[in-house]
């Protein structure tokens, strides 16, 4: 079946998503493929770019959504801003809106690990890191927002740095924080990955016995770090100190763009406490995984994301061995002849 796209609502269109992805966003217990399909569908909507003004018919899927609750209708705002976040055309309020439907979101989260149980809604595990990127994306957006409205001496600047000042809390950055500190540490991650094998089998009357929390927990470990690079380098590597990277298959393989991004900041915060040895041993590491996993990557949406911040590792690298030469990886150093032989 096909979407349809012609004069039909947003809440219409939603509904066709729903019949192809095979239901609503499930309850904990029901089966996984339902939300996945439907994730993937809505990823890989090819009528994203002519939906921009009927994206936003809240009424109709208020309408259409009430039966299945409310976490439905806040996973489609948050698909919904992050659309116009990735077409660049969001306003104050548009910013304001995603703010306040990820407080909603993360605070029904955070209720259901405060209660030792499972989250309400059982999501795939590229959708939750999807998610938390793309608060802290939401976050980095906002603040270059804010600054040049600080810096432009325009009407309109003006007008939204009034409407800034009414509303402090949207994405202040104690905030933004606290709902990553919040999630990380009622998930119980930091005592899970530093268990034994037997704890871990032994601890099935809390959080640990699920996935999704430990999930949620994982990622937001992750968004930790690319928060603490604001300024605090050390404290960004004591973060992940308790990641599984000595396990067999650790759990960042599970998400490419996890694995990615946790290279990259970690090198990049190896880079600027001077530790060039740790940056480049890091960089590539993550560059020579890249290379070997290139055609399984492409096929994932997220693969033009990934190609640019193996860009910008490579940039990183260079700088780091231009201030302490050593050699490195002979098919890292290839690439570097052949593509950046001109930096």
């Amino acid at each position: 079946m096909e979407l349809e796209a012609n004069s039909l609502s947003a809440s219409q269109l939603f509904g066709q998503a729903i019949q192809i992805g095979g239901s609503a966003i499930p309850d904990r217990g029901d089966a996984w493929s339902v939300s996945v399909g439907l994730a993937e569908t809505i990823y890989t909507f090819r009528y994203l770019k002519e939906l921009i003004g009927l994206w936003c018919d809240w009424n109709g899927i208020i309408f259409t959504y009430a039966h299945g609750g409310w976490y439905q209708f806040m996973f489609y705002k948050e698909l919904y801003y992050r659309h116009v976040h990735r077409q660049n055309s969001q306003t104050f309020t548009d910013r304001k809106g995603s703010w306040e439907n990820y407080c909603k979101l993360f605070d029904l989260f955070i209720l259901d690990l405060g209660n030792e149980e499972d989250l309400s809604a059982a999501l795939p595990a590229h959708w939750l890191w999807d998610i938390l990127d793309e608060f802290v994306y939401h976050y980095q957006v906002f603040c270059t927002y804010r600054n040049k409205c600080v810096k432009m001496q325009t009407k309109q600047a003006e007008t939204d740095l009034k409407k800034i000042r009414s509303c402090p809390d949207v994405f202040s950055t104690p905030k933004v924080l606290m709902y990553l500190h919040e999630l990380a540490e009622k998930s119980g991650i930091e005592a899970y990955l530093t268990s034994s094998a037997e704890e871990q089998a032994a601890g099935q009357e809390n959080v640990f016995k699920y996935e999704v929390v430990r999930r949620m927990g994982y990622f937001s470990m992750m968004q930790l770090l690319r928060m603490s690079l604001l300024g605090d380098y050390q404290m960004a590597l004591e973060t992940v100190q308790n990641v599984d990277f000595g396990a067999e298959l650790p759990r960042f393989y599970e998400i490419p763009a996890c694995h990615v991004s946790l290279f990259y900041y970690m090198g990049f915060a190896y880079m600027m406490m001077r530790r060039y040895v740790d940056a480049i041993r890091v960089f590539c590491q993550i560059l020579s995984f890249m290379q070997k996993t290139s055609r399984v990557n492409d096929l994932s949406y997220q693969f033009a994301t990934m190609v640019k911040k193996q860009d910008s590792v490579y940039s990183l690298l260079l700088l780091c061995m231009t201030l302490y030469l050593q050699p490195g990886d002979e098919m890292i150093e290839r690439t570097i002849r052949e593509k950046y032989s001109g930096k």
